[in-house]
């Protein structure tokens, strides 16, 4: 390629022809604008280099310039001099910049103005924008209240003071969750998804606190405050304590405020003891009450005044009156005369009501002949819900089912007496009358005729069992 060097007068010729015709052309003589340049070689293979070489600067001198004249254009070969401010806060990398009287535009530009971005310039979206971060990281930094934000108060990030809140723009925590006035939306959720042992995934812990610091036995609590303020004094509040960290040990502790103080009023060492009234629970459930009638209540449809707490045979408990303050029940006693046989209704009868009962029975049988040791009769008397047949639907025995005795002996032809006594306990399930029957006597060869009578000896009453 041949290069052409102009000598001063050479010069002054060129800028008279250029003054007086207004076009140069250069490869050509008929040049189509005020410099028209035509390449050396329009087409082909040749190697030698045609176009045109402007000015190249790095970012610090083209910052530097002043008084630059409007669509000046350069060639930016460096940016790590200088900083994008000023008349070159659009210059950020290198490649062809014009000036447009205010600032360095880059020719890509496609509007032909000022490049705008989010560091100058307020902006909206034209479409859908990934950002792909990779190994780079991503950071904001600032030092206002609200320096950082999502559509106002949906998202906002305090820097003055490392604070962070939703539905507010003052968190006053680290993490501050607010409501709009009204709103039924949960302010806050947590869920997972947990299919346990099916899918090898151990228990799920959906929210943990805990303590950095690892010295004392308090470690964690959540604040219920009952104000307009998250900074007001606490009214309730459930606190971690009994920490080893060594063991892994913890446990509870629910404080409340009333009038008089602020304490702990239910406590769960991490011994599994619980404690109502006292901190050092003694016992699984351990109460303790100042005032008398105020340290447990059990409604269940059975309590009433005077019961006492009973429990069945798996440990479930309900009210029950006492056989303490219950009073014996009297029974009609049988007042006709009736033969000694099996099977046979006596008549005395006692109305009883649910518990646990001792049935007292006490009879005179009366023989008009002597009984020997080869006629004698063994007699028994039971029980029965019925007065028609020997049942026990409504009861039950608790232990021996029958009162007996021999027929005592008498004297020929003057008769005698024979009296049986005992004491049936029973079980009684539901309101209920028991009869006293005969039932199946032993007799011994051919018994003298015996019967029941009324007779003052006679008796027939229960008292409750505890």
């Amino acid at each position: 390629m041949k290069k052409l060097l102009l000598s001063l007068p050479t010069a002054l010729v060129f800028l008279y022809y250029t003054n007086t015709y207004a076009q140069i052309g250069i490869n050509t003589s008929a040049p189509a604008s005020t410099l028209d340049i035509k390449a050396k070689n329009e087409t082909g293979t040749s190697t030698d280099t045609d176009g045109i070489l402007i000015p190249r600067i790095d970012r610090q001198r083209a910052q530097s310039m002043t008084s630059v004249s409007t669509s000046t254009l350069v060639f930016i070969n460096n940016v790590a001099t200088g900083t994008p401010t000023g008349t070159a806060v659009n210059i950020d990398s290198t490649g062809y910049y014009y000036y447009n009287g205010t600032v360095w535009v880059k020719l890509h530009n496609p509007t032909n103005t000022p490049a705008s971005n989010i560091y100058n310039s307020d902006g909206s979206l034209t479409g859908n924008r990934t950002v792909t971060q990779g190994s780079n990281t991503l950071t904001f930094t600032g030092t206002s209240t609200n320096a950082f934000s999502i559509s106002g108060k949906t998202f906002s990030v305090d820097a003055a003071n490392q604070r962070v809140g939703m539905g507010t723009t003052s968190p006053s925590a680290l993490l501050s969750l607010r409501t709009n006035a009204g709103s039924t939306t949960d302010a806050f959720s947590v869920g997972i998804d947990n299919c346990g042992g099916a899918c090898g995934q151990g228990i799920a812990r959906n929210i943990t606190l805990f303590n950095a610091n690892s010295t004392g036995g308090q470690f964690a609590g959540i604040e219920f405050i009952p104000s307009t303020s998250a900074t007001g004094i606490s009214g309730a509040s459930i606190n971690g304590i009994d920490r080893d960290g060594t063991n892994n040990f913890a446990g509870l502790q629910f404080f409340t405020r009333n009038a008089t103080d602020f304490g702990p009023r239910l406590t769960i060492r991490s011994s599994g003891n619980i404690g109502i009234g006292t901190t050092n629970p003694g016992a699984k459930l351990h109460l303790i009450s100042s005032e008398q009638s105020n340290a447990f209540q059990m409604q269940d449809g059975s309590e009433g005044n005077g019961k006492v707490l009973v429990s069945d045979g798996q440990g479930k408990a309900t009210w029950r009156t006492s056989s303490a303050i219950i009073s014996a029940v009297l029974g009609k006693v049988n007042t006709t005369s009736k033969t000694v046989n099996n099977n046979t209704a006596i008549g005395s009868s006692v109305s009883l009501t649910p518990g646990r009962w001792l049935v007292y029975i006490g009879q005179l049988i009366n023989t008009s002949q002597a009984a020997s040791s080869t006629n004698n009769l063994w007699m028994r008397i039971t029980l029965s819900d019925s007065s028609s047949s020997i049942s026990t639907s409504t009861f039950t025995y608790l232990a021996s089912q029958l009162v007996s005795g021999w027929l005592s002996p008498s004297i020929s032809n003057t008769g005698g007496f024979s009296f049986l006594s005992g004491i049936i306990p029973v079980q009684v399930n539901s309101n209920t009358t028991l009869f006293t029957w005969f039932g199946t006597n032993s007799p011994a060869g051919t018994p003298p005729t015996a019967n029941v009578a009324t007779n003052a000896e006679n008796y027939f009453f229960a008292i409750p069992m505890n």
